[in-house]
């Protein structure tokens, strides 16, 4: 009896370990899915960046990759941006985030406060002295964008 329990929990091991967590947008990583024409895209891999001078070191350590989107309100390429603050963007910061805890720290900051849309049942958190826009909806993503975060989500 247990010569057959042993490769029955092996084979039980292997497929609990090899598991893996399919994104809402398929099989491409988020940046490709991001974009539109006359949109601006940057992707980067966190370690590229200095992120620990914005960010608490442990969550820092957590993000992965940086994907953003800018696009003018009006639609329009045809003129040099010379100043980049008037563009609006979208984007996702992907890592290892456990959704639970992430909603539950931004619930807990002063900072934010909680939103919900009716449409799609999603609970995201807008910053209060700013346009800035979150939604954990899934783990080990946060979307975050400066008009609509619910479409950002839409659009994964």
């Amino acid at each position: 009896m247990i010569k057959r329990c042993v490769p029955l929990l092996l084979l039980i091991a292997l497929l609990l370990t090899s598991c893996v967590t399919k994104a809402n947008f398929g099989s491409q990583e988020y940046f490709q899915a991001l974009g539109e024409d006359a949109q601006i895209v940057i992707s980067a891999k966190a370690s590229a960046l200095d992120l620990s001078s914005i960010l608490d070191e442990k969550i820092s350590s957590r993000v992965n990759r940086i994907d953003a989107c800018f696009y003018a309100n009006d639609d329009t390429v045809s003129k040099v941006i010379t100043d980049f603050s008037t563009l609006s963007y979208y984007g996702a910061i992907v890592g290892s985030f456990p959704k639970g805890v992430t909603n539950i720290a931004l619930n807990s900051v002063d900072k934010f406060e909680k939103a919900k849309d009716t449409t799609n049942k999603l609970t995201y958190y807008k910053d209060k002295q700013s346009n800035l826009q979150l939604l954990c909806s899934q783990k080990d993503l946060i979307l975050f964008s400066s008009d609509s975060v619910v479409e950002n989500y839409e659009k994964s």
